[in-house]
């Protein structure tokens, strides 16, 4: 979510504490190196940091290529966001059902390639052709029929 934000600093404090709980020497490692490339470069220094670790990551299996994809979209490498991102689709990753709506991947938004991806996810507002789909219009809740009034009592019987 902090990432997703660009709240940098939120995210790393975040990824701190899951490594921490995890007692991950691996993943707590990683978060230095983050916390350190921040410190020294900025958004920048820490999204090349970020992709150096994820396409490592990914090499070995442990990563998926839409984790990839985010930071590559961050860091304005389209083609190479492009090419994870339909990995990511081919192999099926959860994640990419979130495409639509990501903000990492705002920037990609106009290229063919991520609107093709859209239509095969069955994500696109639009269909093949061009034309918007149209939504049926909701259906009117029906007339309520207006309150009885109240009935008068029964005269009673000896």
């Amino acid at each position: 979510m902090y990432f997703n934000r660009a709240e940098y600093r939120s995210y790393l404090a975040e990824s701190r504490r899951f490594a921490e709980q995890l007692a991950d020497p691996e993943a707590l490692a990683a978060v230095e190196q983050e916390e350190r490339a921040l410190a020294a470069g900025g958004p920048p220094a820490l999204l090349e940091q970020l992709r150096m670790q994820r396409t490592t990551r990914h090499a070995r299996g442990s990563a998926g290529a839409y984790a990839v994809a985010q930071v590559e979209s961050l860091l304005g490498r389209r083609e190479q966001a492009l090419s994870h991102l339909q990995e990511a689709c081919a192999r099926h990753e959860p994640l990419v059902m979130a495409m639509r709506i990501d903000p990492t991947l705002a920037n990609l938004r106009n290229e063919p390639r991520y609107q093709e991806l859209l239509v095969q996810l069955g994500l696109s507002a639009s269909v093949p052709g061009g034309r918007r789909r149209r939504r049926p219009p909701l259906p009117h809740p029906p007339d309520h029929p207006a309150p009885r009034a109240p009935r008068a009592p029964l005269p009673l019987r000896d």
